[in-house]
């Protein structure tokens, strides 16, 4: 797999129990997503519920059992900053035209640009917020919603 590539779920070995998942091996998924994001080996098996058992990640691609809906939101990019450390801010506005607002929230979006021209991302802030609330995230494995309900209580 490389970057920007679909991922299909055919590709992989699939499992039923606990739940309907695809067996990505620990090294390729690792490779893909890893690179991204600073947080340490530990913690990302932990987020991502790595089988060490199997040396696998579970994923599961968008289906009618897990997708959530979302009103149709376009970002403008207003402004770009070249950061000291090389890095760059992105000022993001997010419109909602089915909520009628030019302007659902703004956020900055931090990514140190490599030579490849991939990136690394740093860091998200929202800057503003309207009355209407934003959505929330929903993850797509079953136990990483669990997860997420006791992180919030």
């Amino acid at each position: 797999m490389k970057h920007n590539d679909y991922v299909y779920a055919r590709d992989y070995a699939q499992e039923d129990e606990p739940y309907y998942h695809c067996c990505i091996p620990a090294e390729e998924f690792e490779g893909i997503i890893l690179p991204y994001f600073e947080i340490s080996l530990a913690e990302f098996k932990e987020r991502a519920l790595y089988n060490a058992e199997k040396d696998i990640y579970p994923w599961q691609d968008l289906n009618c059992s897990n997708i959530a809906y979302y009103p149709t939101v376009i970002p403008e990019i207003t402004e770009a900053t070249e950061n000291k450390d090389g890095s760059i801010t992105l000022k993001v506005n997010v419109m909602c035209l089915d909520n009628k607002t030019d302007c659902l929230f703004s956020h900055e979006v931090t990514v140190m640009p490599y030579d490849n021209g991939g990136f690394k991302y740093l860091g998200n802030k929202i800057t503003y917020k309207s009355q209407i609330e934003l959505p929330s995230s929903e993850p797509r494995i079953p136990a990483q919603r669990t997860a997420k309900e006791q992180e919030s209580e």
